[in-house]
C-alpha cells in the first residue's frame, strides 16, 4: 500500500475556520481590501474573481458566507472567465498575501509556523486540499507556505 504524500510530522493541518488553525483557511473571517473593494473573506474574493461580469462578482462579494460565495462560484460555472484555470492560483495567492499583510497578527502567526508543512485537511478537495487518504495536491497549503516564505524574506530584509 502506498503512503500518503503528506506526513504528520512537522506539519500543521487546517480546514474548519472555527478550529485551532482555522485562521489559515480561506473561509476565515478576515476581510481584505483589494482593488478598492472590501471582500469579507479570501474565499469571497477568490470566487468573485471567477467572473468578469460585475453583477455576478458583486453578488458573490455580498453573499452571506464563504460557503455561499463558493456555492455561487460553482452555480454560475458557465459564466466563468475562460482563462480561469490558468489564473486561479495567482488569484488565490494575491488574496492570501493580502490577508496576511492586512492582518499583521496573522502574518506573525504564519511566520511563527517556521518550516512546518501547511496542509489543508479537506477530505473532499484533491486540488486545494489533500483529499481522502492524503494524496491531494494541497495547493492551498503550498500557496500559504509561499506567502510565509515571502513574509520571512521581508522580515530578514527589514532587519538588515
Amino acid at each position: 500500500m502506498a503512503t500518503p504524500q503528506h506526513s504528520v510530522s512537522d506539519s500543521l493541518h487546517f480546514y474548519n475556520p472555527q478550529d485551532k488553525n482555522g485562521w489559515l483557511s480561506a473561509f476565515s473571517d478576515h476581510p481584505i481590501l483589494l482593488d478598492g473593494t472590501w471582500w469579507p473573506t479570501v474565499e469571497h474574493f477568490f470566487q468573485g474573481n471567477k467572473f468578469l461580469d460585475a453583477t455576478l462578482r458583486e453578488a458573490v462579494r455580498l453573499s452571506c458566507s464563504p460557503a455561499e460565495a463558493k456555492r455561487l462560484g460553482q452555480q454560475f460555472k458557465p459564466q466563468r472567465r475562460s482563462e480561469w484555470a490558468e489564473i486561479k492560483e495567482e488569484i488565490m495567492f494575491t488574496a492570501l498575501k493580502e490577508k496576511f499583510r492586512q492582518h499583521p497578527d496573522l502574518g506573525v502567526k504564519l511566520v511563527e509556523t517556521s518550516n512546518a508543512e501547511l496542509i489543508e485537511d479537506s477530505t473532499e478537495d484533491y486540488y486545494w486540499g489533500i483529499g481522502r487518504g492524503g494524496y491531494g495536491a494541497n495547493r492551498l497549503g503550498c500557496l500559504l507556505m509561499k506567502v510565509r516564505s515571502d513574509l520571512q524574506k521581508e522580515d530578514t530584509s527589514e532587519g538588515a
